[in-house]
């Protein structure tokens, strides 16, 4: 069981904007640099990238105390599939359902907008990743080896049918 925040009253997710990319550029280097091995594409990012995605598909922040401490986005991929990325939370807020409440906010985005699946792709080599995955109900489609590591392809319906 993951313990929530003692005072969750400072926290807030929201929509992010422009003026968020450098925050959330911060905080995607922070949360990915434990991935020591392959080419996690995650390392070519650029800021003009966060700045598109933000331009193009929602994106969705957690603040405590003002400061964004993890981000995640929802890029819509036909009628009713949405593909979740750049899902992070800074290493020293994580373990304390941050990143769960930032995902529940994120269906809440999704099932509003009429979507059905959400996947994403994830290490399978951290073992907290998969185990945080099969708690929010996905489940791993498929593997690969794409970028030098073995990761899943996960997938969640949101109408709860399989």
């Amino acid at each position: 069981m993951t313990a929530l925040p003692l005072s969750s009253s400072d926290i807030i997710i929201r929509k992010a904007c422009q003026r968020d990319g450098e925050g959330i550029y911060r905080v995607i280097r922070e949360a990915f640099a434990d991935y020591k091995s392959g080419s996690n594409p995650t390392f070519k990012e650029t800021i003009f990238d966060i700045y598109q995605d933000l331009e193009e598909n929602i994106v969705l922040v957690i603040e405590k105390d003002k400061q964004i401490i993890g981000s995640l986005r929802l890029e819509f991929k036909g009628e009713d599939d949405v593909y979740l990325k750049r899902f992070s939370i800074l290493p020293e807020f994580q373990h304390q359902g941050l990143g769960t409440l930032l995902y529940r906010r994120a269906e809440e985005e999704v099932i509003a907008n009429n979507g059905k699946y959400i996947y994403l792709h994830s290490s399978l080599d951290d073992q907290k990743l998969v185990k945080f995955y099969h708690k929010l109900g996905f489940r791993c489609l498929k593997k690969d080896n794409k970028y030098g590591y073995q990761r899943g392809l996960w997938v969640k319906r949101l109408d709860g049918v399989d």
